[in-house]
């Protein structure tokens, strides 16, 4: 093959992954934000948690929407009328999100 040909053929291929590139960058997604909380009896091991969580993303991706993190959120709960008059303070609660996307 040709000097020339083969360089050719490799800006062809640096052309179309740009190209590829450029498309992701530009589609513009929807998001999907849902609580998770996975739960398990005495003795069971985190597989049983795991195959919650790997249901909820199987669920929504036959809907269309791609998994795209397991993030936590923390929630500031503030005390309502007589808690804070009884000297109720603010507490915090963390609570694990899943992260959906897909295009629009």
């Amino acid at each position: 093959m040709e000097l020339s040909t083969a360089f050719e053929e490799c800006v062809a291929a640096d052309s179309q992954t740009a190209e590829s590139i450029s498309h992701n960058l530009a589609m513009k997604y929807q998001y999907k934000v849902i609580p998770f909380i996975g739960s398990m009896k005495s003795g069971q091991g985190a597989d049983v948690a795991a195959q919650q969580l790997q249901s909820v993303i199987s669920q929504h991706a036959t809907d269309g929407w791609e998994f795209v993190q397991l993030g936590d959120v923390n929630i500031e709960m503030k005390p309502g009328c007589l808690a804070g008059l009884f000297g109720g303070g603010v507490s915090y609660m963390r609570f694990d999100q899943v992260i959906f996307r897909r295009a629009e």
